[in-house]
């Protein structure tokens, strides 16, 4: 399964938060972990002159006298402007407080953070269809689906034909990995290999 969908959208990435607990496993400008996108991308400015790009968030918190603080180290003076964006980002850093632990990855549809097949399912359902509902037979077949006794492989199968998903000639052409006016035949088959399935074709000419 992509982690893209048509239009190069990256819906995982977008339900993962990262929980910092002592910061030394987590990026302090280029992952999400005070908001939803990393710093990097909520202060471009900032960051192109930062010269701790790569540091990790523990290693730019530094506690003293009680209480912590961040020490940012940049490659000039800032100016009065940069000043600004810099307070705006302590604003949003307020509050934060590194302790011990490990930092980690947590799946934001679920209340606990830990992942789970219904809510991914949920996700992808609404990506996936057209008009953002299900007429009343598509909704007794997927309230079906899943309850079959049929294998897994299977389940997974159906449910991409039923949105779509098969990587067919025109579905193919539709993500530009063929013309849409191409001519010739393809065939398609699946090789095991280490214990991977792969799905490859070739052009009958």
């Amino acid at each position: 399964m992509a982690l893209e969908v048509d239009g190069g959208i990256r819906w995982f990435d977008g339900e993962l938060l990262r929980k910092v607990a002592n910061g030394m496993e987590t990026y302090f400008w280029k992952e999400a972990w005070s908001a939803n996108e990393p710093l990097c991308v909520l202060y471009p400015g900032l960051f192109s002159i930062s010269c701790g790009q790569d540091f990790k968030v523990g290693e730019v918190w530094h506690t003293g006298s009680g209480r912590g603080t961040w020490r940012l180290p940049w490659r000039r003076e800032l100016f009065a402007w940069e000043n600004e964006l810099l307070q705006s980002l302590f604003l949003r850093l307020e509050g934060v407080v590194l302790r011990e632990g490990v930092d980690r990855w947590c799946w934001k549809p679920e209340e606990g953070g830990v992942f789970s097949i219904k809510s991914c399912f949920d996700i992808l359902q609404d990506l996936w269809l057209v008009d953002g509902v299900l007429s009343g037979g598509e909704e007794v077949v997927f309230q079906n689906l899943w309850k079959s006794k049929a294998t897994s492989k299977v389940l997974a199968f159906s449910w991409t034909l039923f949105f779509d998903r098969i990587p067919s000639k025109v579905n193919l052409a539709k993500r530009q990995l063929l013309a849409a006016e191409d001519s010739k035949r393809y065939v398609f088959f699946v090789i095991e290999m280490m214990n991977r399935r792969f799905i490859c074709f070739y052009i009958v000419e």
